[in-house]
């Protein structure tokens, strides 16, 4: 059973849990062509309004990019400003990882950029993302699991 529906051809970030309102931050895929073959990327935010009926998610901004993605990820970083909604990093094919400030009122501009890093060797992939956030444990460590205590019977 569906409950909503997004037609993209995306990478996808869940919002922080610390948001009040649930989105979902779409960027269009590295490597990968969509049904229309178009040649564009842009990074895409959606609010998920699970109370409506239908499938449909409505945009709540969008910012072209230069560049397609291969790793979404979303923090909590700066939300303790008035409307801020935390920070989006995206990472690409030629390596660049781009900052995006997730202010509803900012994804629409292109102000929404806050920083690019352009490290010159390789490609970014989704391993590569999660190993150099801040806001995510390595893929390496994951957490520890708590031992069970056993009875003797006795």
């Amino acid at each position: 059973m569906k409950v909503k529906e997004i037609a993209r051809t995306a990478n996808v970030a869940w919002s922080p849990a610390t948001m009040q309102d649930v989105h979902i931050a779409c960027g269009t895929v590295a490597q990968q062509l969509d049904a229309t073959f178009s040649t564009s990327a842009r990074l895409e935010v959606f609010s998920l309004d699970l109370a409506s009926s239908g499938l449909a998610v409505p945009l709540a901004g969008t910012v072209d990019s230069p560049l397609r993605f291969h790793k979404l990820a979303w923090s909590a970083h700066g939300q303790e400003r008035v409307n801020a909604c935390g920070v989006i990093a995206g990472g690409s094919d030629n390596g660049t990882i781009t900052l995006w400030a997730a202010d509803k009122s900012s994804v629409n501009t292109e102000g929404a950029q806050l920083k690019q890093m352009i490290p010159p060797y390789r490609p970014v992939r989704p391993s590569t993302l999660k190993k150099t956030n801040p806001f995510h444990p390595p893929i390496s460590s994951p957490p520890e699991a708590p031992t069970p205590k056993y009875s003797s019977g006795t």
